[in-house]
């Protein structure tokens, strides 16, 4: 007698059950992170993970777990979280016994399917990995660094002129205007060509676009973890689409431009490929970054909140300079307290507060003394690295004069001798954290009332889901 349909369904619950609880016992008890602290709940699955990351509050949930369990938390299955700045050197910037690879699903969201190696930034296999490095780094070396600063002072000149004929008038949101003068700058910089987005009456759709994809990330993650791409792009609003996809046909147009240019002799505006270009081993490797806009509306925004610390740093940028032409990378390096800061606004405003993981070799690694088996998840997660009160004094209170106690020899910063410095990495900000000055020497910043709260109103992601940022501006008499 053939087995009735109830029974065949009671024998596969109770496989699937078994299964279940077999796996719940051995991440709890058997598996090789079973030692390392954490919550329970979090090591038997992966869905606590994926519940704070799409709520846009993974970071936050991960400093809390950091503040109970300390420098080492298992946040996953198979994934380990650390704050330290020992930490950084050894998973990120190769000090440790093993370069780590970077992994796939967790990092910035961009799409893997269906040929994951052609995402040069996201390329996980280290021969790879280095051979687009090294096609990358002439355009990041200190010669291409100098080499932007007309292209992006002729761009910050452009910004300053936009806030000026609006100054004086209702608040405007400094967080679009820096967007618009990003993306011109780094088209410029990529293309040779603006995108002409500080000259438009309104927003251009592809800074909206750009924005709003930071809180799709996480969506991207999950749909890239359990295979869900093809699923996800059915609900991706069509206007989102059309505008991802006319800008991809723009920058395929230009590369092919710039580089047909290149290769018959014509002088190309594109500063970035000519530097890659340049490079003998490699030439068709790619990419780009930029946290631009992270800086300066942070910087802006607890400047404003901080009334004396504004005052010191207006300061010392107005008293120094005459005009903006003397406002070169150079002059700008020796002005101590306005780069401090710069540098605490890196830390407590973090421009990329989420975790960008590694994994470990098939053999396994020795990570802050401790072994961590092979294929496990690993990283830093730079919000609770720079908000740890293990790391720093004070730790979410905004105080530039961290990053010079041991200049000013005061006893009211004496405990702050004592803070982590390493442990704040926000990587590269170069001649683009310059940027800032030049606005703080032409104009007077306050926060509009609905703006006051700005920060509590953040949702982190890799970056952050910023909102409007609202400040009434005021031109310096001259």
């Amino acid at each position: 007698m053939a087995p009735s349909a109830f029974l065949l369904s009671e024998v596969a619950f109770t496989l699937v059950l078994v299964s279940l609880v077999g796996v719940v016992f051995y991440n709890l008890f058997f598996h090789p992170l079973r030692r390392y602290p954490g919550p329970k709940l979090w090591a038997i699955s992966n869905i606590p993970w994926n519940y704070y990351n799409l709520r846009l509050c993974l970071p936050f949930k991960i400093h809390e777990l950091h503040q109970r369990y300390g420098p080492v938390v298992r946040i996953g299955p198979n994934q380990l979280s650390y704050n330290s700045g020992a930490a950084w050197k050894e998973i990120y910037f190769g000090t440790g016994t093993h370069e780590y690879l970077k992994d796939l699903h967790r990092g910035f969201g961009i799409p893997q399917d269906p040929n994951p190696k052609e995402w040069p930034m996201t390329v996980s296999d280290t021969p790879r990995h280095r051979r687009i490095r090294r096609a990358l780094l002439p355009a990041f070396s200190e010669r291409a660094l100098r080499d932007q600063s007309p292209l992006l002072n002729s761009y910050l000149d452009i910004l300053i002129l936009r806030l000026r004929e609006r100054a004086g008038k209702a608040p405007e949101d400094i967080i679009t205007w820096v967007n618009r003068f990003t993306v011109d700058a780094l088209g410029h910089f990529c293309f040779g060509q603006s995108f002409n987005a500080l000259q438009d009456s309104k927003t251009p759709d592809l800074v909206n676009v750009l924005i709003d994809s930071v809180a799709y990330i996480p969506v991207s993650q999950f749909a890239q973890q359990y295979r869900l791409q093809r699923l996800l792009a059915v609900f991706t609003p069509a206007g989102a689409v059309n505008t991802m996809e006319a800008f991809n046909q723009h920058a395929t147009e230009q590369v092919t431009r710039v580089v047909e240019q290149m290769k018959s002799g014509v002088a190309s505006s594109g500063l970035f490929f000519s530097y890659v270009m340049e490079d003998k081993e490699a030439k068709s490797k790619i990419s780009h970054e930029e946290t631009t806009t992270s800086a300066i509306s942070g910087s802006l925004y607890y400047l404003c909140m901080n009334p004396s610390t504004y005052k010191k740093a207006a300061e010392e940028i107005r008293s120094t300079f005459s005009s903006e032409d003397q406002m070169t990378n150079e002059a700008v390096a020796a002005l101590p307290y306005t780069n401090a800061v710069l540098k605490e606004t890196f830390r407590i405003y973090v421009p990329t507060p989420g975790t960008i993981p590694r994994v470990t070799p098939a053999e396994g690694a020795q990570i802050l003394g401790q072994y961590v088996p092979g294929k496990t998840l690993i990283g830093v997660a730079p919000y609770s690295c720079t908000r740890s009160p293990a790391n720093f004094h004070n730790p979410d209170q905004f105080v530039p004069e961290r990053w010079l106690a041991s200049q000013l020899g005061s006893p009211e910063y004496e405990p702050y001798l004592n803070d982590n410095l390493e442990a704040s990495q926000p990587f590269s900000y170069g001649p683009r954290s310059c940027l800032g000055k030049p606005l703080l020497w032409n104009f007077d910043f306050e926060i509009a009332p609905e703006s006051k709260d700005w920060m509590k109103a953040h949702r982190p992601t890799v970056a952050w889901v910023k909102p409007q940022l609202m400040l009434n501006i005021t031109p310096v008499p001259r």
